[in-house]
């Protein structure tokens, strides 16, 4: 019986390959920094804050996919590594945008906020000091009730670890991508339009594709229902010696009027140049764009 293999993302982490990544998230947290104490000083809200924190996070995982997409890095490591760098930045220069706009009641002008994004960084100390005094001051207050001291620091604190925690799972939440490391390039992927019977169970998938072959199990499923069917990718580039097949279960609520529910199977499975051509040549297919997120 053979061994099914899988696609194995590589996962050492590549300080030279981060450098062009990690320099474009800088250039977006500065932004997202910016437009986010922007909107927590104009709108006070904590309940409101709450949201666009979550906002903030999710925009943060975003562009670290679409960042690493761009620039052909993979493996979790990296990524994570970059996450971690682009939220503390986020965080940081938020905190320079929006006491700036607190001590100076509003005003802010790109330049100086430009000008202060080292602001941690000076010998003074004046980044921190500031913060002290905000502490102590306190920033805003629900329910008639000053949030001011170790009760401010912690509001700030959980506001951190949300952002953190959901600009993380954000980030890693993206569908892998077979990559050639030969030839530097993410595989095309190819989606058969036919739609094949329901096929339940993972381990009745690899047990038939083990006791034959990837051909011969496509070529006996029958055809699916319109709510209720599976769907196969090929991810194929000729010049590897590798390509790769991902086998989904696709089901639409409400017999086929609702919201369609896919998911993934068999992932990645490594198959042949050979066998990935015969499956094309034999099922109409079509090329899908690029996967960004």
């Amino acid at each position: 019986m053979n061994q099914l293999k899988y696609y194995q993302e590589a996962n050492d982490l590549n300080f030279n390959k981060l450098i062009a990544p990690v320099l474009v998230s800088l250039a977006c947290a500065i932004i997202l920094g910016f437009l986010y104490a922007v909107l927590v000083y104009f709108i006070p809200f904590p309940y409101v804050t709450f949201f666009m924190a979550i906002g903030l996070a999710m925009a943060i995982g975003f562009c670290s996919r679409l960042t690493l997409r761009f620039f052909k890095i993979t493996g979790k490591k990296n990524h994570i590594l970059l996450l971690i760098v682009m939220v503390f930045f986020t965080y940081y220069f938020h905190w320079v945008a929006y006491l700036i706009l607190f001590f100076e009641e509003g005003g802010l002008s790109i330049t100086g906020y430009i000008y202060s994004l080292p602001w941690m960084l000076f010998p003074d100390f004046s980044f921190f000091n500031a913060i002290n005094l905000l502490a102590t001051a306190g920033a805003w207050s629900m329910f008639g009730i000053i949030f001011s001291g170790i009760a401010l620091v912690i509001v700030w604190i959980l506001e951190f670890a949300i952002i953190a925690a959901i600009a993380i799972k954000t980030g890693l939440n993206s569908n892998v991508i077979p990559f050639s490391y030969k030839f530097n390039k993410w595989y095309p992927k190819f989606t058969l339009t036919d739609q094949f019977e329901h096929v339940a169970s993972i381990k009745y998938i690899e047990s038939q594709i083990k006791d034959t072959n990837v051909l011969d199990f496509i070529n006996k499923l029958d055809q699916g229902q319109g709510f209720a069917f599976s769907r196969i990718h090929i991810y194929f580039n000729k010049k590897e010696h590798d390509q790769y097949l991902t086998f989904e279960k696709v089901n639409v609520e409400s017999r086929g009027e609702g919201k369609t529910n896919v998911t993934p199977m068999v992932q990645h499975l490594r198959i042949s140049t050979i066998e990935a051509e015969s499956i094309l040549q034999k099922h109409n297919n079509k090329l899908e764009r690029f996967d960004l997120f």
